[in-house]
């Protein structure tokens, strides 16, 4: 464990000694540790090229790391061979900056594929899917295409896919980079009342604006490494 870092026996996610490196000697992530409690909300900061997506890309098993350990509630998933790396992202919800939605599926189904893959039985996925248009406020668009609608609306989408399995832990990856001030905070304010269910919430954002007005725990990166902490 790095020196001065300490987890609690209640972290929901704790990263000990992460380190990617890609060709040809290029650390995307350099020696990055801390600890997530269940329940909490927490920034993480950096110019383009810090390690930002990389850092989250490892921590929902879409890249491996060379070396360090990831433990999920409970449960070190660096031990999980790759191609079983679906089933760490089923307890998992991540959003990304430009959408990733199915643009020839509905609204509907963007959010019913996530549980279809898992062969949930029809009558459940209507429920879970009803549930989370409720909660981003979109139960009137359900059978319009990702193409029709706003930025926000489409960004909204992504949100209720990544709540749909009830996750343990979202990861946001810049969810406000391409929208305007107005749109990004009306999307903020949904991760608000997300996090204020109960949803545990890491959210990478080059925002300055919004780190101002939140005040959360929020941790930089430069360059691959963790260079400093900012707690409120």
């Amino acid at each position: 464990m790095k020196k001065g870092f300490e987890a609690k026996n209640s972290s929901i996610l704790i990263a000990k000694d992460l380190v990617k490196t890609y060709p040809p000697y290029q650390k995307a992530v350099n020696r990055i540790s801390f600890s997530v409690e269940k329940g909490e909300f927490v920034f993480i900061v950096g110019k383009s090229g810090a390690g930002k997506t990389t850092l989250f890309r490892l921590l929902s098993k879409q890249e491996e790391a060379d070396s360090g350990q990831i433990f999920i509630n409970g449960n070190d998933i660096t031990r999980i061979p790759p191609k079983r790396g679906y089933l760490v992202r089923r307890e998992l919800g991540v959003v990304y900056q430009d959408f990733k939605l199915i643009h020839y599926k509905t609204v509907y189904e963007n959010i019913s594929y996530a549980l279809e893959v898992q062969s949930v039985p029809d009558r459940k996925i209507r429920k879970k899917v009803d549930e989370v248009l409720q909660v981003v406020e979109l139960s009137h668009k359900r059978k319009a295409l990702p193409l029709t609608l706003s930025g926000g609306e489409q960004q909204r989408v992504a949100i209720a896919r990544a709540l749909v399995n009830r996750p343990l832990i979202l990861f946001a990856d810049e969810p406000t980079g391409n929208l305007d001030w107005d749109t990004s905070w009306e999307i903020l304010k949904l991760f608000m009342a997300i996090n204020c269910q109960g949803t545990t919430i890491v959210m990478a954002t080059h925002n300055e604006k919004l780190l101002q007005l939140m005040k959360l725990r929020t941790i930089v990166l430069e360059q691959g490494k963790k260079t400093d902490e900012i707690f409120y």
